[in-house]
């Protein structure tokens, strides 16, 4: 197979997608892109002491996520959902990998591709979908996701697409949130919780229940799979950006901005700490 053949797409699909292109837009207006665009959040070890620095937070989430791959200088890895770009960009010139780069978004894909001729880094960045991924079977050593598969709108096609272009022997590693199923949440906290997963196209978001991630890579035909918990490493970031994201709800509320809608994310997500996660998966592609 030279590339996927999954070429349909519905009404529904094609709508949150549009969503989940409209959320990034305003979150790069706002504190992600105050952070340079570094979309992701930041990792502190256990025992960290001093004054948090989130910049310095998010780059050891990058090379934390670099050492979870664990593959040689020289791996093809494919970042599923790039964005600028920041987290290939450091993996390819402090891991050494072959970083291509794919992001829905044809503004954000521009950006990187940018970025990555200021910085004269060597990686490859094209507009994609990953439920219908353009590359041949056993393309690559590793993929990863870096807080994006909570935008995959058919969950299952999206693993299969990684698992057909993974080398066999091949690992996935995903890092990404999960939540208590739904139905277990109290009227008002879920009512919030759906309407946040629908203005951020996280269409994904309530499979991904605490403990489901071995389960759901064996099932998708993975091997090996694990999952490490290690929310309490991102309690700081968390914190960190429950200040902004208030502050940026009261400027888009001063400009008749008003609505969930306009809410960022992380308003939501400190207080209701407790029953987030936040997860580093891996499972690799079977060698037969």
């Amino acid at each position: 197979m030279a590339e996927s053949t999954k070429s349909e797409i519905s009404e529904d699909e094609i709508a949150a997608k549009a969503e989940m292109t409209d959320y990034y837009r305003r979150a790069y207006e706002g504190y992600w892109g105050f952070l340079e665009g570094r979309c992701h959040y930041g990792y502190t070890p256990d025992d960290h002491k001093g004054k948090f620095d989130m910049r310095e937070a998010q780059l050891a989430m990058e090379r934390k996520l670099g050492k979870t791959l664990g593959l040689g200088p020289g791996a093809k890895i494919l970042d599923a959902g790039c964005g600028w770009g920041h987290v290939g960009r450091l993996l390819t010139e402090e891991f050494d990998y072959d970083v291509t780069g794919i992001d829905y978004d044809v503004e954000r894909v521009r950006t990187a591709q940018k970025l990555n001729l200021e910085e004269e880094v060597s990686m490859g960045v094209a507009r994609a979908d990953y439920q219908r991924l353009p590359f041949s079977d056993n393309s690559f050593d590793g993929i990863y996701t870096m807080e994006t598969l909570v935008h995959a709108y058919s969950l299952d096609v999206v693993l299969s697409e990684f698992k057909r272009v993974l080398k066999p022997g091949g690992k996935l590693v995903l890092f990404e949130y999960s939540i208590p199923p739904l139905d277990s949440v109290p009227t008002l906290p879920r009512y919030l919780a759906k309407k946040v997963i629908e203005f951020t196209s996280m269409t994904s978001l309530p499979k991904f229940t605490h403990g489901s991630f071995p389960e759901i890579l064996t099932a998708a035909g993975f091997e090996n799979a694990e999952a490490e918990e290690i929310s309490k490493n991102v309690y700081k970031s968390w914190k960190h950006l429950f200040g902004h994201a208030n502050g940026e709800a009261l400027d888009n509320f001063v400009h008749l901005k008003w609505g969930l809608k306009y809410v960022p994310g992380s308003v939501f997500i400190w207080p209701a700490r407790k029953e987030l996660g936040y997860n580093i998966c891996q499972a690799y592609k079977p060698m037969d």
